[in-house]
């Protein structure tokens, strides 16, 4: 049970990214990202962060940790003597969600280039999805 909560909460993070980098609910806040955050962290302009699987990934996984914790054992992060292990496991969720996100992104890539279904098919549907009097 705890190893299907972890995926749980590894495959919530990933999607996190997505709704992030790809959503259309947080085009806004992109936006706003992209026109207001200025600064630069090891050389890569900050404002770049959301347009990007890996990177978002990267922040995503490493604020995440805190709800990956409780799927870990215990003894590796809360006894006193390994409490320095908690910046290592952040570090290392940052990456593991980072590829993880890519992996997921080059999947579906791969889905939608080799699932035959007629672009003009799923055009005309969401035509007349979006006007129902058109008919």
């Amino acid at each position: 049970m705890i190893v299907i909560a972890f995926l749980f909460s590894v495959i919530g993070l990933v999607g996190l990214t997505f709704i992030i980098v790809e959503s259309e609910i947080a085009e806004s806040w992109r936006k706003w990202w992209g026109n207001n955050v200025r600064f630069k962290l090891f050389g890569v302009k900050m404002s770049k962060v959301v347009d990007c699987h890996q990177c978002t990934g990267f922040w995503v996984g490493l604020f995440g940790t805190p709800w990956l914790l409780p799927w870990l054992p215990p003894p590796s992060v809360f006894m006193i003597g390994n409490i320095l292990l908690l910046p290592v496991i952040a570090f290392l969720s940052g990456c593991a969600i980072s590829f993880l996100a890519v992996v997921a992104r080059a999947v579906l890539d791969w889905l939608t280039l080799n699932i035959n279904i007629p672009l003009d098919d799923l055009e005309q549907n969401d035509q007349e999805k979006s006007n129902p009097l058109r008919n």
